[in-house]
C-alpha cells in the first residue's frame, strides 16, 4: 500500500512515531494491527479505549475518497508480508466499504494526523502483549529464571 502526504503531514507522523520510538511505516503497521485486534475481540478484551475506537471508526466509515486531504510531496509505502494480515485488511475494506487498499491507508494516516496525542499506541501494544497484569512477584521471578535457563542452555 502507498499514499502521498505533504511534508508537514509527514513531519507530524514522524513526531508521533518518535514518541513511540518507531518509524512511520512501523507506526502505521502497529495502528492497523491494534485496530484489527480490537475489531476481532470481545468488547471486554479490547485493546483500545472505546472513545479511540469510535474515532477510528469515524475515519473508516467516511464516504468517498480522502485524497483531497493530502498533497503529493512525500510517499509513504507500507508492505504487508503476512497473508492473514492481508486477509484481515481486505475484510476491513469490505466491511467499511472502503474503495481500495490505498484509501484504507489514507484513512489510517488521517486518523494518526487528526489525533496524534490521543493515545500512546506503543503502550497499548505492550498492554495487549502482557500475559497477566496481576502476576505476583514469585511468578515474575520464576519467569525470569526460566528465561535465563533457556538462554543459558541455548548459548552454552
Amino acid at each position: 500500500m502507498n499514499t502521498y502526504v505533504s511534508k508537514e503531514q509527514y513531519e507530524m507522523l514522524q513526531k508521533t512515531g518518535m514518541r513511540c520510538k518507531m518509524n512511520v511505516p512501523n507506526l502505521i503497521h502497529l495502528t492497523i494491527n491494534l485496530i484489527l485486534k480490537n475489531e476481532n475481540s470481545n468488547p471486554d478484551e479490547r485493546v483500545l479505549p472505546p472513545k479511540v475506537q469510535e474515532l477510528i471508526t469515524s475515519f473508516l466509515i467516511l464516504e468517498g475518497s480522502t485524497l483531497s486531504e493530502f498533497e503529493r510531496d512525500t510517499q509513504i509505502v507500507v508492505y504487508f508480508k503476512d497473508d492473514m494480515l492481508k486477509a484481515a485488511i481486505v475484510w476491513m475494506i469490505i466491511k467499511y466499504e472502503i474503495p481500495g487498499w490505498n484509501e484504507f491507508l489514507r484513512r489510517i494516516v488521517l486518523f494518526l494526523l487528526k489525533s496524534p496525542n490521543l493515545i500512546d499506541l506503543r503502550e497499548a501494544a505492550e498492554f495487549e502483549n502482557e500475559s497477566n497484569i496481576f502476576s505476583t512477584k514469585e511468578e515474575d521471578e520464576y519467569l525470569n529464571l526460566a528465561r535465563k535457563d533457556f538462554y543459558f542452555a541455548l548459548y552454552k
